[in-house]
Parts: structure tokens; C-alpha cells; sequence
């Protein structure tokens, strides 16, 4: 579980001691681990002071798929007829809209072209990675294709 404070306030004034203060808190755990936000919330609970107190206000569903359906072992095909390589399956600590095809049923991970500095300054991908990313997905779209006009 990873707890980070993103807003703090209190007094409205620099002089002057608040009364009360707020903190809004993300926090990010792996499922397997709690029954669901009401367990982690008792959990953080448990560990401050007393009258400090939490309250939910929003939840995000995880991102995670199986990795033996069919179309990961698909794509992991495809990558590897590409790359070369079997790409492995990690955990992403990032907030991410996939989440949300999950939680509908939907297939979704992230895959991309390999680089780094993500969302700074010193952003930057291989060219060449983009380029093996144009062929794998245009292998992935054109065997959708062929499949789909086969079907009755």
C-alpha cells in the first residue's frame, strides 16, 4: 500500500495557528492484499492519532487481466514475432483509464514504446521502439481483420 498526501490545509493565514487542519490522501494498494476500501480505511485508521479521521472520497477500480486470455496470449505472440522478445507481466502503480475497460470486463494493460522521464521534462522514446510498436499493432488489426470477415 503506498499513502501519499497531495493537499494540506488549515489556518488562512501565515500567522496564525488552524484550529483544524485537512489532508487529502492517495492512497494505492494491491487488491489481493485488502477485501476493498473499507478494510483500508480501517487499516489507516487504526494508525492515527485519535480524533483524526479519514473519509472516502473517491475509489478507483484496479487495473488487472488475466494473462491467459486469449487476446493477451495474442498480443504476447505478436510481440514476440516483433520484439523478439515475451514482454512480462508487472504491477503498475499509476493511475491509468484501462482501469476502467477492466472493471466493465473488458481486456486492458499497458504496453508501449520503450523510453522514459515519463510526464517530465526530460521525456523521451526510442524511435526505433515506435516504430516496432506501428508493426505490432498493424499485425494485431490486420489478423482482426482476416478473422472477422471469415465469420458467417
Amino acid at each position: 500500500m503506498t499513502v501519499s498526501v497531495t493537499e494540506l490545509s488549515g489556518s488562512d493565514a501565515v500567522n496564525r495557528i488552524p484550529q483544524a487542519a485537512t489532508a487529502t490522501l492517495d492512497v494505492r494498494y494491491p487488491p489481493e492484499d485488502f477485501a476493498g476500501p473499507l478494510e483500508v480505511i480501517a487499516r489507516l485508521q487504526s494508525l492515527l492519532p485519535e480524533g483524526c479521521s479519514l473519509t472516502i472520497r473517491e475509489v478507483g477500480n484496479p487495473l488487472w487481466t488475466d494473462p491467459a486470455h486469449p487476446f493477451i496470449q495474442e498480443f504476447l505472440h505478436v510481440v514476440q514475432r516483433v520484439e523478439g522478445v515475451t514482454p512480462p507481466f508487472i504491477r503498475e502503480h499509476g493511475a491509468t483509464d484501462a482501469r476502467h475497460f477492466c472493471a466493465a470486463g473488458i481486456p486492458a494493460f499497458l504496453y508501449g514504446p520503450k523510453g522514459g522521464g515519463i510526464h517530465g521534462d526530460d521525456e523521451w522514446v526510442l524511435l526505433a521502439s515506435l516504430q516496432q510498436q506501428y508493426a505490432i499493432y498493424r499485425m494485431l488489426l490486420s489478423h482482426a481483420k482476416a478473422t472477422s470477415s471469415r465469420r458467417p
